[in-house]
């Protein structure tokens, strides 16, 4: 962790609010490594930052896809007090780079789950293939049903840690994807032991079997 980024999260922890000030003009320096540091050091302060919302929007047009990505990170950090940058997030869904998709798209699940705009692009970097899109949407919980027919498709996905984060993601949807069922079950069968306990796992979940049963 760099200087800068331990100096920001220490002032704000100790209730400095002028620090999320400082990091926020820091996001437009000449410096393009200042203005990386200050983007993360905004992320890592999750909720603390949302003095900061507006030049974090600002940021996401940097011309620095780091800075970009970043920004929209801590965006969705900050959570529903980040509402004022969702327009300039919905127009990164059509960047051209993946990575910016992605973090603005889940940076607007965080902010409103019931936006409905980060969808297709967190689909399509599942598609891909892309464990951490699984993970992510793994954790949205019962809020990711909307993901479930995808999901059932990648637990027949060739890599096995597609499949294994695929079943997994599906058992936290819990009771919800019980439509998922027969796909669960299939996997009980799969020829990797891990995607076989996640998928025993899952089973229980959808079915509202506690662990401690």
């Amino acid at each position: 962790m760099s200087r800068l980024l331990r100096m920001g999260i220490c002032l704000v922890l100790a209730g400095c609010g002028g620090s999320v000030d400082r990091l926020g003009e820091q996001l437009a320096d000449s410096d393009i490594e200042v203005r990386r540091e200050s983007a993360r050091a905004l992320r890592e302060l999750g909720p603390a930052a949302k003095r900061a919302v507006v030049a974090l929007e600002k940021a996401l047009a940097d011309p620095d896809q780091e800075v970009v990505r970043q920004s929209a990170v801590a965006l969705g950090n900050i959570g529903a007090d980040a509402k004022p940058a969702m327009p300039a997030l919905i127009e990164l869904l059509e960047h051209d780079e993946l990575a910016i998709r992605f973090s603005a798209a889940l940076a607007l699940q965080r902010i409103d789950p019931r936006n409905e705009d980060f969808r297709s692009v967190l689909i399509e970097a599942m598609q891909a293939g892309d464990s951490g899109a699984i993970m992510a949407v793994g954790e949205l919980g019962p809020e990711a049903a909307w993901a479930l027919a995808v999901l059932e498709q990648l637990a027949r996905h060739r890599d096995p840690n597609v499949r294994l984060l695929a079943v997994r993601a599906i058992g936290r949807i819990g009771p919800t994807a019980l439509a998922a069922e027969a796909t669960l079950q299939r996997s009980m069968n799969d020829r990797h032991d891990g995607v076989r306990q996640a998928a025993r796992q899952a089973l229980d979940s959808v079915r509202g079997i506690s662990a401690a049963q």
